[in-house]
């Protein structure tokens, strides 16, 4: 092997080597590469189970055209099981709700069914505006009247602007006048009390203003759709939305819970996690540890074994910097090959075990992988090179001695 000295080492030098130590210890660079796609594929999948939780309240968030803070729940769970009367004194309060001179709007909304074939998702008329709602042409979404409705992007292929739909139980008629664009979502159902459940996906769906919907099927269809009423106010805060509520819930005998910002809502149910999800998050944390523990032991074990030859390396004239460089860029082809096992490896996992058709925790995965590779493929170098250091700084004769010295 002839080894050049000096201060400014060729590079083709450095690379010769980091090719011929490869070879020398293929099998020690296939077990340690192997633990490090092991290790980085387990961390892929653990943050991206519980990434798709804050990815999914994020999301639901972006579905508004009004900011979640001015957003609010009202709280009628207390409502759910009751009469008709009952329900009914609970949908007037909704509605009494709506005032125009304030800029307050509020109503309700919740999945129905109209006929055998179509779902229907209710949305108070007063609330389309605080939703991205657009047709396809750009226009938005309104409900002119009880007799309209709209319908998603798939059904309009059944269903195109101008036709007519008959429920076939009340002998009603509704006119389609609007076609969403493709990829329309609502709130999820249950927004106010979970957070993280998926939005509702309209593309199949008929949009019916829910006092349309109300007023054919019963007072009753709406008692459990208590964690789905909402009231929007640009300007009041928390305090103020509230005392307007309960002077208005006292004129109809009403007592509401609490009420609470969408996104104030939202966090909360992101900071539950760690007790709704302690079993997740129990193995998220294990896994963790043990992939920082294996790449942290896989990156001592290969530069161990090559001690020696830093040794000689050393007293041939190359420097620590020489030294770095060589077994970065071997550590370099160990990440490449180790993070593309990984990706394959937990992309086909969360395929098989959350379903191909789960789009949340794929978005998820993408959007989180650009960021786990930076922060694996970083630790790994500063593992590499605290590592290298450790030996570089031993004199030769006791590296190449084996006498290896903390």
């Amino acid at each position: 092997m002839r080894i050049e000295t000096g201060e400014y080492m060729k590079i083709r030098h450095i690379l010769k080597i980091t090719y011929m130590e490869i070879n020398q210890h293929l099998f020690n660079f296939i077990i340690t590469t192997f633990m490090l796609g092991v290790s980085f594929g387990l961390l892929f999948i653990s943050f991206t189970v519980l990434g798709q939780y804050g990815y999914k309240l994020i999301k639901n968030q972006s579905v508004l055209s009004v900011p979640a803070s001015q957003l609010y729940v009202i709280n009628l769970d207390y409502y759910k099981w009751f009469s008709l009367d009952t329900a009914k004194d609970m949908y007037e309060f909704i509605y009494s709700l709506n005032d125009k001179e304030q800029g307050i709007c509020a109503g309700l909304s919740f999945p129905g069914a109209l006929n055998e074939d179509i779902d229907v998702y209710c949305i108070s008329k007063e609330l389309l505006p605080v939703g991205k709602l657009t047709d396809t042409q750009g226009t938005a979404a309104v409900l002119e009247d009880g007799e309209s409705v709209i319908v998603g992007y798939e059904l309009g292929k059944r269903y195109p602007v101008g036709s007519r739909i008959v429920d076939e139980n009340s002998g009603n008629v509704y006119n389609v006048t609007q076609v969403l664009r493709r990829g329309s979502e609502w709130l999820p159902p249950n927004a106010a009390k979970g957070g993280i459940e998926e939005a509702v996906r309209l593309d199949n769906c008929l949009i019916m203003d829910a006092d349309a919907y109300v007023r054919t099927n019963g007072y009753l269809s709406i008692l459990a759709t208590s964690d789905t009423v909402y009231c929007y106010q640009p300007e009041l805060g928390e305090e103020e939305i509230n005392a307007y509520i309960d002077q208005k819930a006292e004129v109809y005998g009403m007592r509401v819970y609490h009420t609470i910002s969408l996104q104030k809502a939202a966090w909360e149910s992101l900071l539950e996690i760690p007790q709704t999800y302690s079993v997740d998050i129990g193995l998220i944390t294990i896994m963790t540890i043990i992939s920082v523990i294996a790449i942290f032991i896989s990156i001592l074990i290969s530069n161990d074994y090559k001690k020696q030859m830093f040794g000689i390396l050393l007293s041939c004239g190359w420097t620590g910097r020489d030294i770095r460089v060589m077994t970065l860029l071997e550590c370099a082809s160990r990440v490449v090959l180790a993070l593309l096992g990984a990706i394959l490896g937990s992309y086909f996992y969360i395929t098989y075990a959350y379903g191909a058709e789960n789009e949340v925790i794929h978005q998820a995965y993408f959007i989180l992988l650009p960021v786990l590779i930076l922060v694996a493929a970083g630790f790994l170098i500063l593992c590499n090179s605290w590592s290298v250091h450790r030996l570089a700084i031993q004199k030769p004769k006791d590296l190449i001695g084996g006498m290896y010295k903390e």
